[in-house]
């Protein structure tokens, strides 16, 4: 939504951008008359041109938008020929920019505007944060850490307190003291997890006992990390601002590539008032390290821009194949046919004409983000389960394995792969197969958190990317999954006593190896599992496994199912 406040800080913008870029132009309409084959003064006079035409956000530009659209079409005109400018282009030329500069004049009187102070960027407020700490010089040195990093910070000495204090206000973040005074910081966590708003806080637990804290239980309380004591505070306040940013987000990741500020500014108002995170670039350079950063979910793209064509950009996104279903809308001052089969024939998705008319473009993102959230889903999801298909679990892995080599970050593969799934298949048919599948990868995506990964490997094997633990921790969790599985009666799809079971490979990763090679170990861990009769978990660093060449593309048969 548009507010008052926004519009005259858009006005301002305009203004200030205004008075520099007529001066520019001023200055190449002057080296025309000198230098008349001077292709760049007719690039940057063209430039100039097209970012009057599409200004939007501005009351009263309709005249500036008409006439600059006019010295657009004049210097296109003059570029695409390759022909020095005649006399008569450049009195038209001259005669066109004292217009604009007469409206931009216009403009600002009529605006009278006060320029107001910028707001403070999202990351520089104060977060609502929760802290329950027993240790009263623990509790104040670390609520005092966490107010010099910007949050804000209430406290709580027990489950109790803490308790009256969620009832007060949900927090963004809560940090909680496994072991309180009258019982533990999980149980809140748990709690608020099944509150319908619950899921919105990002919770960490703390200890100072690494070998107290059951961190199978953390997970299934419903923890996004955990910490241990004594707590590097800076290093906490980076996680919890990263944590919450991700909470924020709707999920929608909007790249806007605009050179011009005033219209970057324009697009971000609009987009960020509807729950999407903006980033912005504005080169060919930028544009690469933006799409590597910020992921995004859908591209805005100017057509002119300095040094490359927006043309050129899309098509370099389409030959990466994290992109090449990404949704990209062209913003132009063109509305011309040849400009829409440009578009189209670059990997656009739309062509909006500049000025961007806010009722036009909302609902066009929307419906964009819409399907192509449709098509991800049928690209990464398996459609028998509904979990991660192999290639997208592939791409998380690899994200996992970069961030270990970046920092200490620990995360484990667990591999699962169904017990005699073969006899299951010829005894009850292979929708009772089916059926067992669906039931494990059911049970799979209740037992660990959003942020962990589920997938379907292939076949009757399984996976799950778990963060922030160890090897250790995960064998724990795979073995808690393998015994709620076992327990599990298939009576309705199988004979009342049939039990069903799988066995587990679990390899942490390791920054010294390739992506591959961290597959291939969990691959040993669970052939090991196999042969030593079903129904367990094995880790990679199983002494007797470590002197063990791995097998190489071991099917369910090699196993034995």
């Amino acid at each position: 939504m548009m507010t008052a406040e926004h519009t005259a800080l858009l006005l301002a913008t305009f203004l200030e951008e205004a008075a520099q870029r007529l001066a520019s132009m001023r200055e190449d309409t002057l080296l025309l008359e000198t230098s008349p084959g001077s292709r760049e003064a007719v690039e940057n006079l063209l430039r100039g041109f097209h970012s009057f035409a599409g200004v939007s956000g501005v009351p009263g530009a309709e005249l500036l938008v008409m006439v600059a659209s006019r010295g657009e079409h004049a210097c296109r005109r003059l570029a695409s020929s390759g022909d020095a400018p005649a006399a008569a282009d450049l009195v038209r030329l001259r005669n066109l920019l004292d217009v604009v500069t007469d409206e931009v004049g216009g403009i600002a009187t009529r605006g009278a505007v006060v320029v107001p102070s910028r707001p403070e960027p999202r990351s520089a407020r104060e977060h609502d944060l929760l802290l329950i700490e027993d240790n009263p010089l623990q509790r104040t040195w670390l609520a005092t850490e966490l107010r010099q990093h910007g949050f804000a910070v209430r406290t709580a000495s027990n489950l109790a307190e803490a308790r009256s204090e969620v009832l007060a206000r949900l927090p963004e973040a809560i940090v909680a003291d496994i072991c309180l005074p009258d019982g533990s910081g999980l149980e809140l966590i748990a709690a608020i997890r099944k509150s319908p708003d619950g899921a919105s806080v990002v919770a960490v637990a703390a200890s100072a006992l690494d070998d107290f804290i059951d961190k199978v239980d953390a997970i299934r309380a419903g923890i996004d990390f955990y910490v241990e004591k004594p707590v590097d505070a800076a290093t906490l306040a980076a996680r919890l601002r990263s944590s919450i940013k991700a909470r924020r987000a709707t999920g929608s990741r909007i790249l806007c590539v605009e050179d011009d500020v005033h219209q970057t500014l324009f697009l971000r108002t609009l987009l960020e008032g509807e729950g999407y995170e903006v980033t912005s670039c504005r080169n060919g350079e930028e544009f690469q390290v933006a799409l590597e950063e910020c992921t995004p979910d859908l591209v805005l793209m100017d057509i002119l821009l300095p040094g490359v064509s927006g043309y050129e950009l899309a098509r370099f996104a389409r030959q990466q194949d994290d992109f090449r279903a990404t949704p990209i809308i062209f913003l132009t001052t063109e509305g011309a046919i040849d400009a829409r089969l440009d578009a189209t024939l670059a990997g656009g998705d739309d062509h909006l004409v500049k000025p961007i008319d806010p009722a036009v473009l909302l609902p066009v993102v929307r419906a964009r983000l819409s399907r192509a959230k449709l098509l991800r889903q049928s690209l990464d999801c398996d459609s028998l389960t509904g979990l991660l298909n192999r290639a997208a679990f592939s791409r998380r892995l690899s994200a996992a394995s970069a961030a270990r080599r970046k920092s200490d970050t620990a995360s484990a593969l667990v591999l699962i792969d169904v017990d005699h799934f073969k006899a299951v298949n010829d005894g009850y048919g292979h929708a009772a197969g089916d059926a067992v599948l669906i039931s494990l990868a059911s049970l799979l995506r209740e037992r660990v958190r959003p942020s962990d990964a589920v997938c379907r490997f292939g076949g009757e094997e399984l996976a799950l990317l778990i963060h922030d633990v160890t090897e250790a921790d995960a064998i724990r969790l795979a073995d808690r999954l393998r015994s709620e599985f076992a327990a599990l009666g298939h009576g309705a799809i199988l004979d009342e006593s049939r039990r069903v079971t799988f066995s587990a490979g679990v390899a942490s990763v390791d920054d010294a190896s390739t992506l591959d090679a961290w597959i291939a170990r969990a691959d040993r861990a669970l052939y090991e599992a196999k042969r030593r009769g079903r129904n367990r978990a094995v880790g990679a660093s199983t002494p007797m496994l470590r002197t063990v060449a791995p097998p190489v593309a071991l099917s369910s048969q090699a196993r034995g199912g």
